[in-house]
């Protein structure tokens, strides 16, 4: 296998023989044959056999990609089997795609010469046992033709092929180990593997040198090649359900690129650093999309989402937007819905008010616009408030005379939290997918890295224009909702503050161009939310200040005192 993967847990993981102070644009591999493995775990709920599961389409996908890197051969991978299903596997290459289903950090992926004889290969009762010994190298090979040429017997597994090879050094003064691997193949009928009296006397010598062994067991290993794997494109129609977000962009299938704009000993890519400059120049409104490129092909923790469960619904503040349609023209109209921010203010117990029009929708009509107004309780509203609440609503719309109606739904609970009294533009984002654990783990960590990608960029090159950087874009909150019932589907939503639209249409575009021109880059975080999420929603509002009423009686403590 001519592919080799080397990771340093202190440090971002890196394509082996690429030093940190390189500059050099081309990530190919080196040219000498190597075995790279590394041993997974993954969540139990994570079914890579079913080809309708989600786990299964995610291991396609990082196959292909795999299968795109410079100099890349083979790839063989086998389930293990165990008492707890099929939940770990052997693989010759990391699979950063795979990191929301793993249950735990994965060891070093450990890099070995190891020449493959031609006979090794997938097959129909193959099975692989890996031996990890120290300083034995004349033993094993003394062993290995001693298998080669133990006597033959149907009942017994069989030696297809053995190789061997040095582990390459993780740590300075690290105690060397050779690595054995022996294919075997079972005989037909055969449930378990009970070594040959004279396989189980040869593999007596190496006992004493044995540091760890492994039996990889499986039905048959599976063998991927760079010319036999690819996937489509998805389709622009495919895209319909996520239109109005940036997740409709259209992306290629998964593609390994040799040119990253990326400092490897800076750890940040070219791109971000012109864009700060462009900043300063006040050539741009907002800092482009931050991303700290990581090798797909390469595992480790350095810029991936730390391992963390998905949180409970309750952990992330809410509000509730009341919905309404207006026309305008009418000159009682936003006096009237002035009047009913009032009386929810005053009426129920003194929760937080925003008001503002939706931007992102085309207009229903001539003067007719749609606006939210956001309610942010206190304390979780009873029975009785809401009550209360429709009461007020309906008074209003029953008064204004057809020039103020309810929008459907009336009313939606979002992950949010109401800004301060700044104008601002607030964008609300609703995903729909099916309520099971592998696609909500998947998604949460694919909002979780696009989040990070809004980094304000005054933390690193101490740029500071009008509007300020950290005000461009601000992600707010996001999370689960729970509904109750018994609906397969459930609802995540997020809410994000940006300094205005033309702050939000830039950063969008840009995010766009770096997602489809690079997979690695950004078009991953895309691909996780595309391969999940069955519908999305966005409205984006453009926010007025707090009613002046309202401040006026917060400085005074009015609301303080009236609600003792």
């Amino acid at each position: 296998m001519n592919h080799r993967i080397f990771v340093e847990p202190s440090r971002d993981p890196c394509l082996h023989d690429i030093k940190w102070t390189a500059t050099a644009r081309r990530d190919d591999l080196p040219k000498t044959p190597v075995l790279s493995l590394i041993r997974f775990k993954f969540r139990p709920e994570a079914d890579f056999m079913d080809e309708q599961h989600v786990a299964h389409m995610l291991w396609q996908q990082s196959l292909v990609f795999i299968s795109t890197v410079s100099g890349f051969q083979r790839l063989l991978w086998a389930p293990i089997s165990d008492e707890s299903r099929r939940v770990e596997f052997q693989l010759s290459f990391g699979l950063g795609l795979l990191l929301p289903l793993l249950q735990e950090v994965p060891f070093l992926n450990h890099s070995v010469t190891l020449p493959l004889p031609l006979c090794f290969a997938a097959g129909p009762g193959h099975f692989l046992e890996l031996v990890e010994l120290r300083w034995i190298e004349e033993e094993w090979q003394a062993v290995v033709e001693s298998l080669r040429t133990a006597p033959s017997d149907s009942g017994f597994p069989g030696l297809v092929c053995g190789s061997g090879g040095w582990f390459e050094e993780q740590l300075p003064l690290e105690s060397r180990t050779f690595l054995g691997l022996l294919l075997w193949r079972t005989p037909r009928d055969a449930i378990t593997w009970t070594p040959h009296q004279t396989v189980r006397h040869n593999l007596q010598a190496l006992i004493g040198h044995t540091i760890r062994q492994s039996s990889l067991v499986t039905a048959s290993m599976h063998d991927c090649s760079s010319s036999g794997t690819s996937l489509a494109a998805r389709s622009s129609v495919s895209l319909a359900a996520y239109s109005g977000t940036i997740f409709q962009t259209q992306i290629s299938p998964p593609q390994y690129t040799s040119d990253k704009d990326f400092e490897y000993q800076t750890r940040f890519d070219v791109r971000a650093r012109k864009s700060i400059d462009e900043v300063a120049s006040r050539r741009r409104i907002c800092p482009s999309p931050e991303a700290i490129w990581c090798p797909m092909g390469a595992m480790g923790q350095g810029g991936f989402p730390t391992f963390q469960d998905v949180p409970s619904p309750a952990a992330a503040p809410t509000v509730d937007m009341l919905w309404l349609q207006l026309n305008n023209q009418h000159p009682e109209t936003l006096s009237l819905v002035h009047r009913l921010r009032l009386a929810i203010y005053n009426s129920l117990g003194f929760p937080r008010c925003r008001w503002g029009r939706e931007t992102s929708q085309g207009a229903p009509g001539a003067g007719v616009c749609r606006m939210g107004i956001l309610i942010e309780w206190k304390k979780t509203p009873q029975p009785s408030t809401w009550a209360q609440l429709h009461t007020l609503v309906d008074e209003v719309v029953s008064q204004a005379d057809g020039t103020i109606t309810r929008s459907s739904p009336s009313i939606t609970r979002y992950c949010a939290s109401i800004p301060t009294d700044q104008p601002c533009h607030l964008e609300l984002l609703s995903l729909f997918l099916v309520d099971a654990e592998c696609p909500k783990r998947i998604l949460w960590y694919a909002y979780q890295r696009f989040t990070s990608t809004m980094s304000c960029p005054t933390a690193r090159g101490q740029v500071y224009i009008h509007p300020s950087p950290t005000l461009a874009a601000r992600p707010v909150a996001h999370g689960f909702h729970d509904e109750g019932g018994f609906d397969p589907m459930i609802r995540f939503s997020a809410s994000t503050v940006w300094a205005s639209a033309a702050a939000r249409e830039e950063w969008y575009a840009d995010f766009a161009d770096q997602a489809a021109s690079c997979y690695e880059r950004l078009g991953y975080i895309v691909d996780w939310v595309q391969l999940v999420v069955e519908s999305a929603e966005s409205a984006v509002l453009e926010l007025e200040p707090v009613d002046a009423e309202v401040l006026e009686w917060w400085k005074s403590g009015r609301h303080q005192a009236m609600s003792r």
